[in-house]
């Protein structure tokens, strides 16, 4: 068993990124205008994604909020028009189920253009959620970023994905299995206790290989760990005596400073120049686990990643 444990080096990095940092020294006050700034945030119902809408709109951005549930975002988007004067647009998608994903990125180009569960394919929802819907989506999107960033400003078209400090608490050895996504007794005894630790290292795998091929186009790409802050995901989280007595310990910062870094990674002009970095609080260049950037993992990742897009767009083909 200890094979699927993190080495305690990896468990003492995780809470060293994101304990004991005192207050940040940039606020979203000192985001520049943003106007003519097209903007997709995915999740931005609650927490941090919400914070980061908010702080994107009351700065002229134009926001898309990307999320599954109409019902909920819908209202979120009425209160933040109340208080920004903004109102953000909303696509409706469902970011593990990849048809979903492949419709809202039609929808969206359409309009430019003018808890532990698995999916019915029986695979890890949170996987598919944070990493597969996450690289179709952008995969679906590259050709206008490409595009764009022909002649835009050189640093001011960017990807940024959200990371975590928990991608170090993946096993210490052999810590890409992809073979547990797929629901079965390995997939119980790997990702019941990592899986969301898991994501969040292949979430930074796959950023890095994205930075690695695209890193001539002026498109800047990185990877962000917002911090550790209470939002409504922590609420899902078993109640165990462990992970109560973890929520008391590492939720010590303001809920206001729970966007900041990611808003910094894409707004701060000097971030700009930051291309394939991980970015962790506040606004400083991090050290993510070493296998994170490892070339062979990157590209047997990409490589899946590729193959699993490949076999359902064929499936969809097969199907009409």
């Amino acid at each position: 068993m200890s094979e699927f444990r993190p080495s305690l080096m990896h468990f003492f990095n995780s809470f060293k990124e994101s304990l004991f940092l005192g207050n940040p020294r940039w606020t979203p006050a000192e985001i520049p205008c943003l106007k003519d700034k097209v903007i997709i945030v995915t999740g931005g119902n609650s927490g941090i994604g919400y914070d980061t809408v908010k702080a994107l709109l009351e700065h002229e951005a134009t926001v898309y909020i990307v999320s599954r549930n109409e019902s909920k975002a819908l209202p979120v988007i009425d209160e933040l028009e109340k208080e920004t004067g903004k109102r953000a647009l909303y696509i409706q998608a469902e970011l593990s189920d990849l048809s979903s994903v492949k419709r809202a990125a039609e929808q969206f180009l359409r309009g430019i253009v003018y808890p532990f569960a698995t999916t019915p394919e029986g695979n890890d929802l949170i996987f598919e959620t944070n990493v597969t819907g996450h690289f179709y989506f952008t995969t679906l999107l590259l050709p206008l970023l490409l595009s764009t960033a022909k002649t835009a400003a050189p640093g001011t078209v960017r990807i940024i994905n959200v990371s975590s400090s928990a991608h170090r608490l993946v096993p210490a050895t052999n810590p890409l299995k992809l073979d547990a996504i797929q629901e079965g007794p390995l997939r119980d005894q790997v990702l019941r206790m990592y899986g969301y630790g898991f994501s969040k290292f292949c979430s930074n795998l796959y950023t890095n290989e994205l930075a690695r091929r695209y890193k001539d186009t002026n498109i800047v790409v990185m990877s962000v760990h917002p911090g550790c802050f209470h939002t409504s995901m922590t609420d899902h989280m078993p109640q165990t005596l462990a992970n109560r007595m973890i929520n008391k310990i590492i939720f010590i910062y303001s809920p206001d400073y729970k966007a900041y870094t990611q808003l910094w990674a894409g707004t701060a002009p000097e971030a700009g120049k930051l291309h394939g970095k991980y970015i962790t609080p506040w606004n400083s260049v991090g050290n993510p686990r070493a296998e994170t950037q490892d070339e062979g993992l990157m590209t047997e990742l990409w490589t899946y990643l590729e193959g699993r897009v490949k076999a359902h767009e064929l499936k969809q083909v097969e199907g009409a």
